[in-house]
């Protein structure tokens, strides 16, 4: 829930979703963030319940889903590197799917060649902590509870001072 303004009349601000559809996989990810965009549209009033479909089909689909499939598409690569990637990737896209869907509406005063741009650049800058966070977040429970990643038996990715 920390929003940045910007041009437009929108915001930028994490999302979490890459982290989610990692940790839990797809199904339980998109299920987990669609909790968590519920509540802050009905608690708290954070995105609206006139938008909550939308911001449902962004953050807790598209965000998810694409996190989900860039992780597990470069865990080969490098785990760390992957969720980093996961992060800024997945915001960037769900940045995309409510610049268009923003753009398209007619209730929307700027059309797709403002709103695409704006959503995207401003969340591909901010993708960059998210990265750096679901990276950090990630490294940390795959060290000290490989047991909670998806693939991972509990004695993988033990460092001897957590074994013990």
């Amino acid at each position: 829930m920390l929003n940045w303004p910007i041009p437009g009349g929108t915001s930028a601000h994490f999302v979490g979703g890459a982290f989610a559809g990692i940790l839990l996989g797809p199904s339980l990810g998109v299920l987990a963030m669609t909790a968590v965009v519920t509540i802050q549209a009905l608690v708290f009033g954070d995105g609206g319940i006139i938008a909550l479909g939308a911001n449902l089909f962004a953050m807790a689909v598209v965000d998810v889903l694409v996190g989900y499939a860039v992780f597990r598409g470069l865990r080969g690569v490098h785990e760390t590197g992957a969720a980093f990637v996961a992060g800024w990737v997945a915001v960037t896209a769900s940045a995309l799917a409510v610049g268009a869907g923003v753009g398209a509406s007619s209730a929307f005063a700027y059309e797709l060649g403002v709103t695409v741009p704006i959503m995207v650049g401003g969340h591909a800058l901010l993708g960059t902590i998210e990265g750096a966070i679901t990276a950090a977040v990630y490294g940390y429970v795959a060290d000290a509870r490989p047991d909670l990643v998806l693939g991972r038996t509990a004695d993988e990715g033990l460092s001897p001072e957590v074994g013990l």
